[in-house]
């Protein structure tokens, strides 16, 4: 039995694995950096990507650097959003085994303007922090 698994394996017939997203030569990736409209990183920042039915995200690290890998190849908009900012969307084409950059600059938003993700007893609360912060800047 030795002696037939060594023949197997010496001829090149050892039995593969698929390969998965991340191995796959058909997927890329896409970093970036996030900042404000006063050039200052933004951690905690949402990047998505949704290429059909699925969706791909990642979070802005403390330095406002992300890495979205293990996308599909094709063109793809990515989305970033941020509580108490207006969201960021880029179009970006994506070929096989590429590494593609997406950057944002966002800008803090009025109200009707930005994505509230927060329950409704604290957007007062929010809009009131986010215009004495603008007004201070």
């Amino acid at each position: 039995m030795i002696h037939l698994l060594a023949l197997v394996f010496g001829f090149g017939f050892a039995p593969t694995c698929p390969p998965t997203p991340q191995q796959s030569s058909a997927t890329a990736s896409v970093t970036g950096e996030v900042r404000d409209s006063f050039g200052a990183t933004l951690p905690g920042v949402t990047l998505t990507v949704t290429a059909g039915k699925v969706e791909f995200s990642a979070v802005t690290d403390s330095r406002g650097r992300y890495t979205l890998a293990a996308l599909p190849a094709g063109s793809h908009t990515i989305r970033a959003t941020l509580l108490g900012f207006c969201p960021g969307e880029k179009r970006l084409d994506l070929d096989p085994g590429g590494l593609g950059t997406a950057n944002f600059d966002l800008q803090v938003g009025r109200p009707g303007e930005i994505d509230w993700i927060a329950p409704p007893d604290k957007l007062a609360d929010l809009v009131a922090k986010a215009r004495q912060w603008r007004m201070s800047a």
